[in-house]
């Protein structure tokens, strides 16, 4: 087995754990903020750090190629529009719902990179892929059922947003064919989601919260995210999507560990623990058989 092989199921690992901590930062910067005004931070954060390292990793031949032009169109749909969708599908559905259909980003996934990128599913894939997605629709399910007070629309906005997530996995690995950079599409795709985020936020007319001592922790969950992009990037980058999209949607194994160990504030109950044992099978299922 190559080096590349273990690798890059570890990156995809660790920036899930990012993201599951940067998730964490930013519940804490919402206690006296908008989520439209946390998500500026946290992604303008990003960027800025992404710029600040321009002076040794930017390669300005990169902005005159095709796949320049394919992460800014990730940039502008990503998270700027999938936030959006999935805030706007929480509004409706409620967490339950919202994210269980948000647990389909693997097939989705696993449909686009064997369409967009010709990889090929195997057995150990699709197992740990169908347990990943078990344990997520299992998070979200709830004895008592769901409550169908809402229009049958409102199903495809966090769909949407699964679908948009995976074609920004997808297309950012058929950009490293042309450009070999993670760190360019990561620039890129996050400055154009700055732009978007601010541009948005000038438009809905909300007015811009007073920066506070506790808003630094949507500083902390743009660190966070960054690092989580970061490895994701990398691993995409060293790996095949369809292998590394059911150990990147992990991270809910991570929120509650996290939520548990440091923060406090989890109780580890049988049906947690069943969680966590389900995805965790899947993730270990893909990486040893995958």
């Amino acid at each position: 087995m190559s080096m590349d092989l273990i690798l890059a199921p570890l990156l995809a690992l660790g920036g899930s754990c990012c993201f599951a901590f940067g998730l964490h930062f930013q519940k804490i910067g919402l206690r006296d903020a908008s989520p439209r005004f946390g998500v500026l931070i946290v992604v303008t954060t990003s960027a800025v750090v992404f710029w600040l390292f321009s002076p040794f990793f930017l390669n300005t031949d990169y902005f005159f190629t095709q796949a320049f032009l394919i992460f800014a169109v990730i940039g502008l749909i990503r998270p700027a529009l999938s936030t959006t969708l999935a805030a706007t599908g929480l509004k409706y559905l409620g967490p339950s719902l919202t994210s269980g259909l948000a647990g389909t980003t693997p097939i989705f996934s696993a449909l686009l990179a064997f369409v967009i990128l010709g990889e090929t599913l195997s057995w150990g894939i699709a197992i740990g892929t169908a347990a990943v997605v078990f344990g997520l629709f299992f998070t979200a399910w709830r004895p008592g059922g769901v409550s169908q007070d809402w229009p049958f629309w409102a199903i495809f906005l966090p769909l949407s947003a699964a679908l948009i997530r995976s074609s920004g996995h997808a297309f950012t690995k058929y950009g490293f064919a042309e450009v070999p950079s993670p760190y360019f599409a990561m620039l890129i795709s996050t400055t154009v989601s700055a732009a978007v985020l601010s541009a948005s936020f000038a438009v809905s007319g909300e007015s811009a919260t007073k920066f506070k001592a506790h808003h630094w922790w949507f500083v902390l969950a743009g660190l966070s995210t960054t690092l989580a992009v970061t490895l994701t990037n990398f691993a995409l980058f060293l790996g095949e999507l369809v292998r590394l999209q059911p150990i990147m949607a992990s991270t809910p194994v991570w929120t509650i560990l996290i939520s548990y160990f440091i923060f406090k504030n989890e109780t580890l109950t049988p049906r947690t623990i069943g969680t966590v044992l389900i995805i965790l099978s899947g993730v270990l299922c893909v990486i040893l058989f995958g």
